[in-house]
């Protein structure tokens, strides 16, 4: 007897979901008896690090996911570069819902992210990957404008 093909993508010790070749499908599309989890997972894009919580329900599935993209320079170190950063938040924020944040300074993405149920390791992937796709130019921008900061003229205060 021949071993039944997976398609499967690991992340710790969980495999999600599972051998899909085992499975029914109920008539809305759901895997009938799979037990429903919560996984959480990390990983580095464009050099930042993201977190991933997942959570699958019998309702809906739904994956969080944080990063933390640097910090919102002082007026001081270049006026240019803060308000560039502040602008391109509020921008993004207005094409992408609130997932860009700035708290005590630093510039966070914290969003829901949609998953297509029922979910398979292909559709878990396939929606961080659009995500990220999506936030891609505010994450070059806000790069660009970081890496700028006290090279536009201003006078850089030493720290």
């Amino acid at each position: 007897m021949e071993p039944k093909e997976q398609f499967t993508l690991i992340i710790g010790n969980r495999r999600l979901p599972l051998d899909i070749h085992s499975l029914a499908v109920d008539s809305q599309g759901y895997y009938v008896g799979t037990d429903r989890r919560e996984i959480s997972f990390r990983f580095i894009y464009r050099r930042i690090v993201w977190s991933a919580r997942f959570h699958d329900s019998v309702e809906n599935s739904d994956l969080h996911m944080s990063a933390e993209l640097g910090v919102v320079p002082f007026t001081a170190e270049s006026a240019f570069a803060r308000n560039g950063v502040r602008q391109i938040v509020k921008l993004a924020n207005q094409q992408n819902g609130q997932a860009f944040k700035i708290v005590d300074s630093k510039i966070q993405i914290d969003a829901d992210v949609p998953i297509d149920c029922p979910v398979t390791a292909v559709g878990l992937v396939g929606g961080v990957a659009r995500f990220l796709l999506k936030l891609q130019p505010y994450l070059e921008t806000i790069e660009m404008i970081l890496m700028l900061k006290g090279k536009t003229g201003e006078t850089v205060a030493a720290g």
